[in-house]
């Protein structure tokens, strides 16, 4: 939601009128109206589907097994399209000239291609390669060290893995999964195949559609070089430098931990919010940089690791349930991160070295295959490390001169998107257009 806010503040800055369309939840709610958004409450509207199933009732049990999965799916299907009517009351109050949507809410871009809406659609992923020049987003192969074959061959074997995963799913399921009821919904709605592109080669329930803009937030350099689709571009991180709903107590907090006149170095160690992080692994990090007193560390956990943060801890570290993330990174020499997206573009933009963990999630392994042939920072395992490697590891990061110097070119690079702006101008084309 961050990169969202940050996106409407620079639009709001282009005299553009925004509204931020999120779940009906107070916490929502207080984090864009803390930015001085307008926040309109997306609220699903409820689902009565009656029961489908009851007409077959005395049929054989065997008819019923075959019949039963595509009536669900049709009342699934149906459901969707109902929960949808509260976006369409908006659509319809509002009439807004664009409409931005991340790539994650299919069933929204659905809805607004099926009322011939001007839409653009935003990724937080590594784009998905359409042609074998580069591995797939969670493959952790480098291409770097690997030669043409290779990476065809790991592109064929990571898109064969993906069909064959979905293709599981959708028997297991019986047509009932996710993604089956969204390409149902389309078909509903008027919007046929040729209209939608390779849905059964995408992880998670996510469809991508050829005739929508699709924007990468992610500085060009920090991918490996590929071909894009034709509706593709790379538009830049968009970064909330400060965020009013960060408790300015806890900014204090931070502030005294770092405490620049002993001239440590400061690790920031950002867990994910998605995810748990072993708390033995956090115990490790902590014994690792607490034998290290010209270091001081600031460790976030998320909200979802399982740390006890009560425990006595050494001089040099501070542990925080919630980090500010941004506001600790300005001040860094060295981020210790399960590899994120988001969390990758802000050391980026902040200028800090990364040693990455990858959660084997989404695109993480990918991440940090281009975080280390870029020379952004190092490679760990979470199954591996060691107090002794994490110490070495650490050293580096702080150390190495090629890496910083790679580091400041990546984030003059990051940087030079929002300099240039980079993606006003495509907003402002796409309302061109719609005129």
């Amino acid at each position: 939601m961050f990169a969202c806010l940050a996106l409407s503040k620079r639009l709001e800055l282009e005299g553009h009128k925004v509204y931020m369309l999120a779940p009906d939840s107070e916490s929502s709610a207080e984090l864009v109206r803390a930015e001085g958004t307008a926040f309109l409450p997306l609220v699903e509207e409820p689902i009565q589907i009656s029961g489908g199933g009851a007409g077959i009732s005395k049929l054989k049990s065997r008819l019923k097994r075959y019949l039963m999965p595509a009536i669900e799916r049709k009342q699934k299907t149906l459901a969707l399209k109902q929960g949808l009517k509260g976006y369409e009351q908006l659509i319809d109050r509002y009439q807004p000239s664009l409409i931005i949507c991340d790539m994650e809410c299919s069933e929204y871009v659905l809805c607004s291609l099926s009322r011939r809406l001007n839409i653009l659609t935003i990724s937080h992923f590594l784009p998905v390669p359409a042609w074998p020049d580069i591995p797939i987003p969670n493959s952790d192969m480098r291409v770097s060290n690997r030669s043409k074959s290779a990476i065809i061959l790991d592109w064929l074997w990571g898109r064969s893995a993906l069909y064959l995963q979905n293709l599981s799913l959708r028997i297991r399921k019986q047509g009932r999964d996710k993604k089956t009821v969204l390409l149902h919904y389309a078909q509903m709605i008027g919007i046929g195949k040729r209209m939608i592109w390779g849905s059964t080669y995408l992880p998670g329930p996510v469809l991508l559609f050829k005739q929508v803009p699709l924007l990468h937030i992610m500085p060009k350099g920090f991918d490996y070089d590929h071909r894009l689709r034709d509706n593709e571009s790379y538009v830049g991180p968009l970064i909330l430098e400060s965020k009013a709903s960060d408790d300015p107590q806890l900014i204090e907090s931070v502030a005294r931990a770092i405490d620049h006149k002993h001239q440590r170095k400061v690790i920031v160690c950002a867990m994910s919010s998605l995810a748990t992080v072993d708390a033995a692994f956090i115990g490790l990090l902590i014994s690792a940089i607490g034998e290290r007193k010209d270091w001081m560390a600031l460790i976030g956990l998320g909200g979802q690791s399982e740390y006890n943060t009560r425990e006595s801890l050494p001089s040099n570290i501070t542990v925080y349930p919630w980090l500010p993330v941004t506001f600790a990174l300005s001040h860094a020499d060295c981020a210790v991160i399960t590899a994120g997206y988001n969390t990758i573009n802000e050391c980026i933009y902040y200028g800090v070295p990364m040693l990455a963990f990858s959660l084997n999630t989404t695109d993480q392994n990918g991440c940090v295959a281009r975080i280390v042939d870029h020379k952004l920072g190092l490679k760990a395992s979470f199954d591996s490390c060691t107090k002794q490697s994490l110490q070495q590891d650490i050293t580096r990061l702080t150390e190495d001169q090629d890496m910083n110097h790679a580091l400041q070119q990546m984030q003059l690079h990051a940087k030079s998107y929002q300099e240039n702006q980079v993606i006003e101008k495509v907003v402002s084309k796409s309302l061109i257009i719609d005129n």
